[in-house]
């Protein structure tokens, strides 16, 4: 559970950090005074990247995550409330 949730916590980051990055290199783009085609390709390339590359790092990082994460903060509530009676 865990997991699924870090996972989808990553997939929206991946998303807004390539749509940053995309708006960002619009602006530099044009700033510099590109072509509007360059521009787009360019600013494109570098947020469809940037956001596939930020997802893949969040899935290598989810993998070392362990599958029982659940049951040891069950099993530290239950004996916090056993020491406490």
């Amino acid at each position: 559970m865990i997991r699924q949730q870090l996972v989808l916590i990553g997939l929206k980051s991946s998303i807004y950090i390539a749509v940053t990055v995309f708006f960002l290199s619009c602006m530099i783009g044009y700033a510099s005074n590109l072509a509007i085609e360059t521009l787009m390709q360019k600013a494109l390339i570098a947020g469809c990247l940037t956001g596939l590359t930020a997802f893949v790092l969040v899935i290598m990082l989810v993998k070392y995550v362990p599958n029982n994460i659940d049951m040891i903060n069950d099993e530290n509530s239950k004996d916090n409330k056993e020491q406490g009676k």
